[in-house]
């Protein structure tokens, strides 16, 4: 079985076998969570939650869920050394348009 066989109809066996290991993984061995670990499997998750009665995590979309609560409360990456603002370059041969646009843009960063 591959992961890239996950989504089609004529291969649902990798389908049941993730579903028979997950729900083995909550009778036998007690699991309370089941956490999906391919972005292939996105969408599974709820088809899952339902047949286990347990919360069932889709890696994406939690990731992206993180994320917009990053975003949603001000935080970014640090801008110390490895991601801090680029050094201003004079650009030459640029269009008008694509000038001001640039300038404008460098003041920006300068301010910060």
């Amino acid at each position: 079985m591959r992961v890239s066989d996950f989504g089609k109809e004529e291969d649902a066996s990798l389908k049941k076998a993730i579903e028979t290991e997950a729900h083995a993984a909550v009778t036998e061995d007690g699991a309370e969570v089941i956490c999906l670990g391919c972005a292939g499997m996105s969408g599974f998750d709820k088809e899952l939650q339902q047949k286990l009665d347990v919360p069932v995590l889709d890696g994406v979309v939690c990731a992206l869920k993180i994320i917009e609560l990053f975003h949603q409360y001000g935080l970014t990456h640090s801008k110390i050394v490895t991601y801090s603002t680029p050094l201003f370059k004079e650009l030459t041969h640029l269009s008008p348009q694509f000038a001001r646009a640039y300038t404008a843009e460098s003041k920006k960063l300068e301010e910060n």
